[in-house]
């Protein structure tokens, strides 16, 4: 296995002593950790990104936890949970993952198994929790929860991935601001649909090895690893539009790719909180994350990823505001631009759960920016997401010749629809004003987000207070 020093497999003998106060509730096909040390209520969405997975936890320790004592927490963990399998005559397999660039973050994944390699599922029945207080080191846990990615006009030749593009999209002959670095958290980048100078732009660590796969399903690919080997191109279609989006300015931002999401376009809740925390350690100036998950339980949230994303609200400099897709209904879409539907809303409200996120941290973090599309300055797409409370703006984009919602670029040969592609005009558009130098005053990101936006009293159950950007002069 190449990065031995990030993951570790165990198997667990039956009884190991406990020193940590765990609470364990397990059932049906759930399975869910409260931890008495730590006030947040752990109630996320119950499905795991590997059905192989009978456990599927992200823990993040305090930071400055030393590795010694991590290891300690977690081997308690696993303890606990052989504990509960003994008595019904099982094992427990552990794998244990740590976050390369943080070593607070590990990921936590059991399957159980009797002495003839039979697994079972679900879990049987479980016994009372645990009681007392423990001496244990407090920390946050959480289901890792899987990503989607609602990606319905694909791109590029879907047989072959590493097929050359028709057309390229050209890059001006400008410079390169190293001051001002756009992360995308998404499928990677195929180099091969930009001019040379896309190169030029790629952001890279210059302490030492730059890290840029997150997804750590594939041993084999190596930390740097960052080609966009999904065959609808969603990575490098959402950096084309962010690029194109950048408009008129006298240079380029630095490329942070995030590869957080493999060629299936899945992706887990711990790669992305991993992800985030490298951005902040690095300094990015704003975060695209064309992404999410749906939480079906009511008014809770993912306390590992919210930390995360909070994280970049206390960024050394800025805050480092993290645009997020505001999410579609499932396919199939039979149409781009029939009215939408209730379905669409995301709302807690009357019994109500449909959230998404990270766009739903929208009404609690300042820093997060939640995107959708408009068919008009009336309605949102007929199958993208939309919210009077969670979404920040809506991007209206009807350049003459296409269809409303989608977001075709001519220079790449390439069209796609969804909130995914709404979101990086708005983090190009607000990136481009960033590193305009002709405006005689720096803005802050906030100052540049305000400037693009525009308020309709029509849309205000549709975006918070109306807002949306108007990109139908921006032609492709």
């Amino acid at each position: 296995m190449k990065e031995k020093h990030i993951e570790r497999f165990r198997h667990a003998p039956i009884y190991v002593s406990i020193t940590t106060a765990l609470v364990l509730i397990l059932f049906s096909a759930c399975t869910r950790v409260f931890n008495v040390s730590n006030p947040i209520a752990l109630l996320p969405a119950p499905v795991s990104i590997d059905s192989a997975h009978w456990i599927d936890w992200n823990i993040m320790f305090p930071p400055g936890t030393s590795n010694a004592s991590i290891d300690q927490e977690i081997t308690n963990i696993e303890g606990e949970i052989t504990r509960y399998l003994a008595p019904h005559g099982y094992i427990g397999y552990y794998h244990v993952l740590t976050c390369p660039c943080d070593s607070t973050l590990r990921n936590l994944t059991a399957i159980p198994v009797l002495g003839s390699g039979q697994a079972f599922q679900p879990p049987p029945t479980p016994p009372p929790p645990p009681g007392g207080s423990g001496n244990g080191i407090a920390y946050t846990a959480s289901l890792n929860n899987p990503l989607l990615v609602d990606m319905p006009v694909k791109a590029g030749d879907p047989n072959n991935v590493n097929a050359a593009p028709s057309k390229r999209l050209p890059l001006k002959d400008i410079s390169v601001d190293n001051s001002k670095t756009l992360a995308i958290m998404d499928t990677g980048l195929d180099t091969s649909y930009f001019s040379n100078p896309i190169a030029n732009m790629l952001w890279t660590d210059p302490q030492g090895l730059t890290l840029r796969n997150f997804t750590f399903s594939n041993p084999t690919f190596p930390l740097d690893y960052f080609a966009d080997d999904h065959p609808g191109k969603h990575g490098t279609g959402v950096t084309g539009i962010a690029v194109h989006a950048l408009g008129e300015t006298g240079s380029y931002p630095r490329i942070m790719v995030l590869k957080v999401l493999d060629n299936n376009e899945r992706g887990s809740t711990f790669g992305v909180s991993c992800a985030l925390s490298y951005a902040v350690q690095h300094h990015a100036t704003l975060v695209n994350a064309s992404l999410g998950y749906y939480n079906t339980a009511t008014n809770d949230i993912d306390p590992v990823l919210f930390y995360y994303t909070d994280l970049c609200n206390h960024s050394q400099n800025d805050s480092i505001f993290v645009f997020s897709a505001a999410g579609n209904l499932g396919l199939p879409h039979t149409t781009l631009c029939a009215a939408p539907s209730k379905g669409n809303e995301l709302s807690a409200a009357n019994g109500n759960t449909r959230l998404f996120y990270p766009a739903c941290f929208s009404n609690r973090l300042m820093n997060v920016i939640t995107i959708t599309g408009l068919s008009n300055l009336s309605q949102s797409c007929f199958y993208q997401n939309y919210s009077a409370k969670y979404v920040s703006a809506g991007v209206l984009n009807a350049a003459p010749g296409n269809t409303c919602c989608a977001f075709p670029i001519a220079a790449m040969n390439l069209s796609f629809e969804g909130s995914s592609f709404a979101t990086p005009v708005a983090s190009g558009k607000v990136m481009g004003c960033l590193l305009n130098t002709t405006i005689g005053t720096a803005r802050s990101t906030r100052q540049c987000l305000n400037s693009i936006t525009q308020t309709s009293s029509s849309l205000t159950a549709v975006t918070v207070n109306g807002k949306y950007i108007d990109n139908t002069k921006d032609q492709r």
